[in-house]
């Protein structure tokens, strides 16, 4: 497929109704046609050709959009359904988020976006620390308990793989097992916008799932390293368990500080082991988007 405009992220964004009825009546969509390919060809193509535009979508790729558009609202609903359901998840704050305060304070780190806070709790600490914390979540049910329990905190509800800031904004962004929560497609963007809304010389601290986890072979695989179901009150949104070799490629515009793996009982459920990568990284420059 190729594109030339941002009509492919409409696609991408758009519902099963649009779809659905794209392919059943070229009229619902206004400057749309619907046809099938002239060219002799094994496939069959659907042309959708608004104005000067022309995308090709094979069948299997129409599939493989539909399905990726359910995973997302899986990500997105699937978090709501969570907090409705569990109110706050996790109370007490990460052991990571503790030992990272002496090194944000010798690296002279004063603002910090909690990416994925949930409903607060490592904000909470952070800003008791003495930091300029800024939180932002997927989830409005998550964010609402967060405001209930974080005075003084500016929430944004925001993706991942789009974050509502300006560039060059945080000292540092701590992002504690939420890069996981997504395809890889997702992780790729929220890289990205973690390194731009980072000043030159910003740190992030990631903690995330590895391939050692014993969750890592539950649930189905839906791309490579990713599945869903595989237990627990968010079992069912995606987890990607990462390499060493992945995280390295993912920030591959950062200078890797630290970098370690280590197993231990899982926060959520102690009587179930976890595996974690655990980096701290720099931005550095060259990176052009």
């Amino acid at each position: 497929m190729y594109v030339k405009s941002n009509v492919c992220q409409n696609l991408l964004k758009g519902t099963l109704r649009f779809r659905f009825t794209a392919l059943r009546s070229p009229s619902y969509n206004k400057g749309y046609t619907v046809r099938g390919s002239a060219r002799p060809s094994p496939k069959f193509f659907f042309h959708f050709v608004p104005e000067k535009l022309r995308i090709s979508l094979t069948l299997s790729e129409i599939i493989k959009k539909l399905f990726f558009l359910k995973i997302l609202t899986m990500e997105i609903g699937g978090y709501d359904k969570v907090y409705k359901e569990n109110s706050e998840i996790q109370k007490e704050v990460a052991g990571s988020i503790i030992e990272s305060v002496l090194f944000f304070r010798q690296n002279k780190i004063k603002k910090i976006l909690d990416l994925g806070c949930g409903t607060g709790r490592n904000t909470s600490y952070l800003k008791n620390g003495g930091f300029d914390v800024l939180g932002c979540d997927v989830s409005s049910e998550a964010l609402n308990i967060a405001k209930k329990n974080v005075a003084g905190v500016f929430f944004e509800q925001c993706p991942m793989s789009s974050l509502s800031f300006p560039d060059d904004l945080f000292d540092g962004v701590v992002c504690n097992h939420v890069l996981q929560h997504g395809m890889i497609n997702d992780i790729k963007k929220a890289v990205d916008e973690i390194y731009r809304v980072l000043r030159p010389n910003g740190v992030i601290l990631l903690e995330v799932a590895s391939t050692e986890s014993s969750k890592y072979l539950k649930g189905t695989e839906v791309e490579t390293n990713t599945r869903i179901n595989v237990g627990g009150s968010d079992g069912h949104v995606p987890h990607h368990f990462f390499t060493k070799e992945e995280i390295q490629e993912f920030f591959k515009f950062f200078e890797i500080l630290q970098l370690s793996h280590s197993i231990h009982p899982s926060e959520l459920n102690p009587e179930i082991m976890s595996a974690t990568w655990k980096m701290y990284a720099k931005k550095q420059y060259g990176k052009n988007f």
